[in-house]
């Protein structure tokens, strides 16, 4: 076995990245997405992603959905919070999931987001009927 199967299986088994996980994305990820375009004199460097990771799929690409604090930047949403302990929400949608690579979780540019690792049940059942109805993915 070589280096990068022994880090793809030790990140399958030490890190959740299942559906509805919630997480952080440097801004660089999401602007391979053509539908992602930062805003001039941002200075924020990354935005919040949920995963859309599928029951035994391969753990070395998991799908995710961009989310921002706009309602309206996209035709297509589903609205969470990503801090239990705040009233702010966060708005999740694109038109189509972003691949990102289980590499990218090692080299930093993708971490887990501290206030809330896991969306709710009720939350991850809006967010499969949000998947369902509006992406049709």
């Amino acid at each position: 076995m070589d280096e990068l199967q022994r880090k793809l299986n030790a990140f399958a088994i030490l890190m959740d990245s299942s559906f509805g996980t919630l997480w952080w994305v440097k801004n660089t990820l999401w602007q391979q997405d053509n539908s992602f375009v930062l805003k001039e004199g941002e200075e924020k460097n990354s935005h919040p992603g949920v995963s859309l990771r599928k029951k035994n799929s391969s753990a070395a690409v998991i799908p995710m959905l961009l989310g921002c604090s706009k309602k309206s930047l996209f035709n297509r949403t589903v609205v969470f919070k990503m801090n239990d302990a705040s009233d702010r929400t966060t708005t999740f949608g694109t038109m189509k999931p972003l691949d990102v690579g289980f590499l990218n979780f090692l080299d930093g540019s993708v971490w887990s987001n501290s206030h809330k690792r896991k969306l709710s049940a009720a939350d991850m059942q809006e967010l499969e009927d949000f998947i369902r109805e509006k992406l049709q993915w």
